[in-house]
């Protein structure tokens, strides 16, 4: 609970950027669990909402690579970058809202989600400027955690179906959301020195200026070793975690014989594994001050074992047969069967543990793309990483959509998805062993550049 504690991870840049990327999280699952509803009004099937949220993921890394390389070419004022697109976003949503046809709907969804994909790899580059490598992980840890609370909050809404009007204030909800957070930004004049974090230096002395820009001949280095491999445990690790976030709960409802309201409320409760999961990247940074390789052990054997749990879990889901759509009577019947009952009690834990062991992956991953990459090169290379990752999630996202809605079977496509973070964690393993070496250069490097 360091994390949580230590004020050191409170700056105001960072909590503004965790805001920022809780509105992202929020609109990427945002009609999840409005599938039913949307289907019914367009007349569309399980394709169409697929294609909603995958697309909404490829779009937002697709020109994520166009905002950080503007941002990395030109030295702009990062923070208030940001803002410019979260508030355009805000104007596009509103307009959503009105919009009755289901193609232009689709169209002007992936356009939002274009520019809130911004936050992410523009957050990245500004979060390694701000704090050293051996505090990176817990730094990322915080973005991640809470401004993935997003996610949860996106799932939640579904508790409100019978009280709500109509699925589509929720799109007035973002709007508003994305409106009110932005407009602080656009007054932002704090500027984050790049580089100096890497030297254990103040990234604030806003006159210290870094000259260095990415040029067209610097793209080559997304595909040197250890930026593909990082691409690569990203792109198998990226198919499970996109279906674990859409698909999953409805699997779980299926199979399991209950309303979606106890399935989420389900995978909500074993959700709590996820918090838990942030003292891994505590532990990732003391094992990065002895040996910076070990963290990546810890990484690769982190999505191992969860890979093996969630297979196990999907092709084992208890028939529950609740049907309630009563959150509050949800919560009391799940607490029943497990602390009680106990029936629930061993598939609540196999869930509780793998989302533990799934929390450690991502802040290792968005340090490691710091650590090996000069900072002018950070936030371009993590958007095209992350691009290709998103490719590989939308495939996912929609090949599963588009699977249910010819066999009406899901539980073996996604149990197989579960299984491709083992070869992940292998990966991350490989790659342990030239870290250092990559780590050492580019603090070599930034030590020369930065030395007076």
């Amino acid at each position: 609970m360091y994390l949580l504690f230590n004020k050191k991870f409170f700056n105001r840049q960072l909590l503004y950027l965790t805001t920022l990327f809780f509105i992202y999280n929020l609109a990427s699952v945002i009609f999840v669990p409005f599938f039913n509803d949307i289907s019914k009004e367009f007349g569309v099937g399980d394709w169409y909402n697929g294609l909603l949220v995958g697309g909404f993921f490829f779009s937002s890394f697709l020109l994520g690579i166009l905002w950080s390389y503007i941002a990395d070419r030109y030295g702009i004022n990062r923070m208030r970058f940001v803002a410019i697109l979260y508030l355009a976003s805000s104007v596009l949503t509103l307009i959503l809202y009105y919009v009755r046809e289901y193609t232009f709907f689709l169209l002007l969804w992936l356009i939002i989600g274009g520019f809130l994909g911004g936050i992410i790899p523009i957050s990245h580059s500004i979060i390694s400027d701000l704090f050293h490598p051996e505090e990176r992980s817990r730094a990322f840890m915080y973005w991640l955690l809470f401004g993935g609370m997003g996610l949860v909050l996106g799932y939640i809404f579904a508790l409100t179906i019978n009280i709500i009007p109509s699925w589509r204030y929720i799109i007035l909800i973002l709007s508003t959301l994305s409106f009110i957070f932005a407009i602080p930004l656009v007054f932002e004049k704090t500027r984050i020195a790049r580089g100096l974090s890497d030297l254990h230096k103040n990234p604030y002395l806003v006159n210290k200026r870094y000259p260095y820009r990415i040029k067209k001949e610097d793209l080559i280095l997304i595909i040197k070793r250890e930026n593909f491999l990082i691409l690569l445990q990203g792109v198998l690790g990226s198919v499970p975690n996109g279906i674990l976030f859409t698909w999953a709960v409805h699997l779980f409802s299926r199979n399991g014989n209950t309303s979606l309201v106890v399935a989420i409320t389900f995978f909500g409760m074993a959700g709590v594994g996820s918090l838990l999961g942030a003292t891994t990247s505590y532990l990732a940074d003391i094992l990065h001050s002895i040996e910076p390789s070990y963290k990546l052990v810890l990484v690769g054997l982190s999505s191992i074992i969860e890979g093996f749990i969630f297979l196990y879990f999907f092709l084992n889901i208890p028939k529950l047969n609740y049907f309630t759509n009563s959150f509050s009577e949800a919560l009391m019947i799940l607490i029943n069967d497990i602390l009680i009952k106990k029936t629930l009690l061993v598939p609540f834990l196999m869930l509780f543990i793998a989302l533990y062991f799934n929390a450690a992956v991502a802040p290792v991953k968005n340090s490691t793309v710091a650590d090996i990459n000069l900072p002018e090169h950070r936030a371009t290379i993590l958007s095209t990483i992350n691009l290709v990752e998103i490719l590989a999630r939308a495939t996912g996202i929609t090949l599963i959509g588009a699977l249910s809605y010819y066999t009406q079977n899901l539980e073996i496509p996604v149990a197989f998805a579960m299984s491709l973070w083992v070869p992940s964690g292998i990966v991350w393993i490989i790659l342990s062993k030239t870290f250092k070496k990559s780590h050492e250069r580019i603090i070599y490097i930034l030590k020369n550049r930065l030395s007076s």
